[in-house]
C-alpha cells in the first residue's frame, strides 16, 4: 500500500469532516488498491449509519491496518486539519486519475476515430454521466410509447390510492415536494407511500431526520396492522395487549424482508447519494428537508438549492426522490394561485408538488363533521399532469390511510358546496 493511499485511509478513519470532503470530491472504492478496498467499504459502511468522528478499527474487521501501520500513521490532532485531509485526498486522487489516464493512452489507436475514442474515455473517468447517442435516445423514446400504450402497462409509482393516483402518475427522475403545516400528516402520508411501493416490489429508501430508525419501521408496522400510535408507545394510559404485541412483531419480521433503507444520519446529498446508487433504490424519500438548514434569511434560497441536488440524484439513477417540506408560514387551504407565491424556487425545481390540509388538524373546534378524518390533497404543480385536487381517508390514531367509500364522498362535496368548511 503507499503511503499516501495509507494517509487517506487514516484520515477517514479519524475524521467525519476528511470523509465529507472526500465524498464531495467523489471518493470511490475502485481508487483503492486490492488491499485496501475492503477496509474502505468497511469505513464508508460506518459512516453511513453512525454520526460519529472516530470510526472504530475493531469493526473493520481486517488484518491490513496493523499490516500498514495505519494505526500508528494517523495522528488525530495533527490530521484534523482541513488543508492536510485536503492536500493528501487531492494528491491521492489527482495519482488514479493519472494513472487511469496512462492506461488509456497505453493502448490508444492513435487515428482519428481512436483519438476520438480515447477522449470520451478521459472525460468517462472524472464523471459518471452515461454516454448516450440521439439514435440509443429515439429507440428509448420509441419503446417506452409503445410500452406505456399497452393495455397491461401499469406505472410502477402507482400507489393503489385511485383517487390520488387520478392526479397523475410519478415518473421516473421526478421530484415531488410534499408540503404542507407541521402535524398536517406529511411524514403519516409519506409512510403510507412507503408501504404501498414496497408491497408492489420497488425498492424505497426512507431517510428520515424527525423520527428515529426505529420510529419509522414502526410506524409502517402499525400502519400495516392499523395499529394504534398511542398503545404501541404506551401513551395516555393505554398499552398493547399480546395479540397486539404479535401482530406488530409479525409485521416487522414482514417488513424486514422487503427492500427497503432506513437511515436517520445520511444528511449529506454525497451520503444520499451514495446509499441510492449502492442500493439501486426506485424511490427514496427525505423526511423533513427543513431539519438540514437553519431557519434565517436565506431559508428559501438554501431550501431551492437543496431540492435541485435531490433532484439531480434522482434523474442520475432513473428513480423518484420524494421530499417533504414544512410550509408552516402557509394560512389555509393553497386554492389562490399566489397562496404559494413565497415559495416559488422550490416549486421551480419541482416535478409535481402536493399540499396536505386537514381542517381537523387546522382548528379541531371548528372542524366540520364531514372533513374530521379527511385528508386533502392539492397537486399545486404538476409537469405534464397539471394541478388539481383530492381526499382521502386519514385514520390519526394509526396513521393508516385509505380511499373514501362513495357515501363520504357525496356527503363532502355537499358540505363544500354549502360553505361548510
Amino acid at each position: 500500500m503507499e503511503n499516501n493511499e495509507r494517509l487517506v485511509i487514516g484520515c477517514l478513519i479519524m475524521s467525519r469532516s476528511a470523509y465529507e470532503y472526500m465524498l464531495d470530491q467523489g471518493i470511490t472504492v475502485e481508487m483503492f488498491s486490492l488491499e485496501a478496498q475492503e477496509v474502505i467499504s468497511g469505513i464508508l459502511d460506518y459512516r453511513l449509519e453512525n454520526d460519529t468522528d472516530l470510526v472504530p478499527l475493531t469493526i473493520l474487521k481486517s488484518d491490513l491496518l496493523s499490516k500498514s501501520g495505519i494505526s500508528e500513521l494517523i495522528d488525530f490532532q495533527e490530521h484534523e486539519s482541513s488543508v492536510l485531509y485536503r492536500a493528501y485526498f487531492d494528491v491521492f486522487q489527482n495519482q488514479y486519475l493519472e494513472t487511469q489516464a496512462k492506461a488509456l493512452m497505453h493502448d490508444v489507436n492513435f487515428t482519428k476515430d481512436g483519438l476520438l475514442e480515447l477522449s470520451d474515455s478521459l472525460i468517462a473517468i472524472t464523471e459518471e454521466k452515461e454516454k448516450q447517442t440521439l439514435a440509443a435516445l429515439a429507440k428509448e423514446t420509441i419503446d417506452e410509447v409503445i410500452a406505456r400504450n399497452d393495455r397491461d402497462y401499469k406505472n410502477p409509482f402507482k400507489t393503489g390510492l385511485y383517487d390520488y393516483d387520478r392526479l397523475g402518475h410519478f415518473e421516473l427522475g421526478d421530484l415531488v415536494i410534499l408540503g404542507g403545516k407541521s402535524g398536517h400528516g406529511k411524514s403519516r402520508f409519506a409512510l403510507n407511500l412507503t408501504y404501498r411501493w414496497l408491497e408492489s416490489g420497488l425498492r424505497v429508501g426512507y431517510f428520515s431526520y424527525e423520527m428515529t430508525a426505529r420510529a419509522c419501521l414502526l410506524g409502517l408496522a402499525l400502519i400495516r396492522e392499523n395499529l394504534s400510535w398511542d398503545k404501541a408507545l404506551a401513551q395516555k394510559d393505554q398499552c398493547f395487549g399480546s395479540d397486539e404485541i404479535a401482530a406488530v412483531e409479525m409485521a416487522i419480521d414482514y417488513l424486514k424482508e422487503k427492500p427497503l433503507v432506513i437511515n436517520e444520519f445520511a444528511d449529506k446529498l454525497p451520503q444520499v447519494e451514495l446509499l441510492v446508487r449502492r442500493n439501486n433504490l426506485d424511490v427514496f424519500i427525505i423526511d423533513t428537508v427543513n431539519e438540514l438548514m437553519s431557519d434565517d434569511a436565506q431559508f428559501w434560497v438554501k431550501l431551492a438549492k437543496i431540492a435541485s441536488g435531490y433532484k439531480r440524484i434522482a434523474k442520475k439513477y432513473n428513480c423518484v426522490c420524494v421530499m417533504l417540506a414544512q410550509l408552516d408560514n402557509t394560512q389555509g387551504r393553497p386554492i389562490k394561485k399566489d397562496l404559494l407565491a413565497g415559495f416559488k424556487g422550490m416549486k421551480t425545481t419541482a416535478d409535481k408538488m402536493d399540499f396536505i390540509y386537514r381542517a381537523e388538524e387546522e382548528d379541531p373546534y371548528k372542524c366540520p363533521s364531514e372533513l374530521r378524518g379527511v385528508m386533502e390533497i392539492y397537486r399545486v404543480k404538476g409537469r405534464f399532469t397539471g394541478t388539481g385536487k383530492t381526499m382521502l381517508r386519514f385514520q390519526p390514531v394509526t396513521g393508516k390511510i385509505s380511499e373514501l367509500n362513495e357515501m363520504d364522498k357525496v356527503v363532502i362535496r355537499n358540505a363544500f358546496q354549502g360553505g361548510n368548511k
